[in-house]
């Protein structure tokens, strides 16, 4: 009896070990709003110069889904923050649903109207672009996605 407990603690170690193992890495999914319009982002990944013009699934890149609702908005802006003194990050971007930008404090992700949906959902990933120099790559970042809607 001791045996097939232990053969069976053994089998659920190693099924979650490889379950943490195997797959794809899972996208951060962010939600904003107007009671909660600001969501702390840390970088996981020690980012590298990506080798063609766009990301590819081979590549060191940081991915996030951004929700944002805001249900009686005009128009509303989505943007990012570095936080505190971090340095500035050469050839950082930040593409947005395949737009791609300068990932400096304060960029402006989206800025427009929802078309009078409640919510939109933007695909955000953030790299180094192919031309980064090599000292660039290791480095992680954190900051704040900001909505303010109108």
């Amino acid at each position: 009896m001791k045996k097939k407990v232990l053969s069976l603690l053994f089998f659920l170690v190693i099924l979650v070990v490889f379950s943490a193992c195997g797959g794809t890495e899972q996208t951060d999914k962010i939600k904003l709003s107007f009671d909660k319009n600001t969501a702390y982002f840390s970088s996981q990944i020690k980012l590298a110069p990506i080798a063609g013009s766009k990301p590819q699934k081979t590549d060191k890149d940081e991915s996030a889904k951004i929700t944002v609702m805001a249900e009686n908005a005009e128009v509303i802006q989505l943007r990012a923050e570095i936080i505190g003194e971090q340095t500035q990050i050469e050839g950082l971007k930040i593409g947005v649903d395949g737009n791609e930008k300068d990932f400096i404090s304060g960029v402006i992700l989206f800025e427009g109207s929802l078309n009078g949906e409640k919510e939109k959902t933007f695909e955000v990933t953030i790299y180094l672009s192919k031309d980064t120099p090599i000292t660039m790559a290791g480095k992680q970042l954190t900051f704040n996605f900001v909505l303010n809607a109108k």
